[in-house]
């Protein structure tokens, strides 16, 4: 199983984090599908994928982690033109 969009994700999901949050799930989610993995699993999967660049604030509300924007800024200064992908990682040339 795969979801097509974000549309598609569990309304828990949807309800619970912003679109960049929800873009990241679904990234993860499909990847680790795709891999073989059960759904249970990618579902661990892509929770662990959205804790790793958001943090729910004080109200409970997801945000983007500033440690790792921080860390994110810093590394892209050593990967001058570089794009980087939801995930955090180089895309491929």
């Amino acid at each position: 199983m795969t979801f097509q969009s974000i549309d598609n994700l569990p309304s828990d999901v949807k309800e619970q984090l912003p679109i960049g949050a929800q873009q990241v799930f679904l990234a993860a989610f499909n990847s680790a599908t795709s891999d073989g993995l059960s759904e249970n699993k990618a579902m661990q999967v892509a929770w662990s994928s959205v804790k790793n660049l958001y943090k729910p604030d004080a109200n409970g509300e997801w945000q983007p982690d500033p440690q790792r924007a921080a860390a994110e800024q810093t590394d892209m200064g050593s990967h001058e033109g570089a794009r980087r992908n939801p995930l955090g990682s180089v895309p491929a040339a």
